[in-house]
């Protein structure tokens, strides 16, 4: 079992690293200064689009991305997502032009939000269809100015949609983005209210 661990390891960093990558995968992090083991971090992300094959995968090159405590933000987040709208299903997609890695939340058959990563960086990202941008625009003065209007005023419009992105770690966002998640979603009941 060993063995066999070891040689999906060696496939999965045949598939992931360049070949510049793989020699630099020969240098002992423990050898190296703070500043050397940061750039090595930074040269050793995946190529662009690449697409984990496994969550353990997609976890472990988010966490190489993002650090300890941000990712554990995301994780936290998710974790909240779970236990305001129940058992959802999360999947590793490629990135784009901005991201390197997507995290998709899906409840059903709809992906409720996702999250674009990138070297230090993690976003949430709402995609409103035209239900959720005329609801949105019904209750726009519930919501703050600075960190909701504008993001909604500043999205760009796609087919018919609205790709929102918020830095979930922002102070006293974080109310204002599950009102918007609900928009697609209704939550749970809550146990606690009669």
């Amino acid at each position: 079992n060993k063995r066999m661990k070891k040689e999906e390891n060696a496939r999965r960093k045949e598939r992931r690293y360049t070949e510049g990558q793989k020699r630099l995968l020969a240098f002992d992090p423990q050898d190296l200064d703070d500043d050397e083991r940061e750039l090595l971090r930074r040269v050793l992300l995946p190529r662009t689009k690449y697409l984990p094959q496994t969550d353990e995968e997609g976890k472990e090159l988010a966490l190489q991305m993002l650090k300890e405590e941000k990712f554990g933000k995301m994780l936290a987040f998710i974790e909240a997502i779970r236990s305001r709208y129940g058992e959802v299903e999360c999947r590793w997609t490629r990135g784009n032009h901005l991201w390197e890695l997507f995290y998709s939340v899906k409840k059903g058959a709809d992906v409720l939000c996702r999250f674009g990563i990138c070297f230090n960086v993690f976003n949430l990202i709402i995609t409103f269809g035209k239900k959720e941008c005329e609801r949105f625009e019904e209750e726009r003065d519930s919501f703050p100015r600075g960190a909701v209007q504008w993001t909604y005023d500043m999205a760009v419009t796609e087919h018919g949609r609205k790709n929102l992105m918020f830095d979930p770690c922002e102070p006293g966002i974080r109310p204002y983005l599950f009102r918007l998640l609900d928009y697609k979603r209704k939550p749970l009941p809550n146990p606690y209210e009669n």
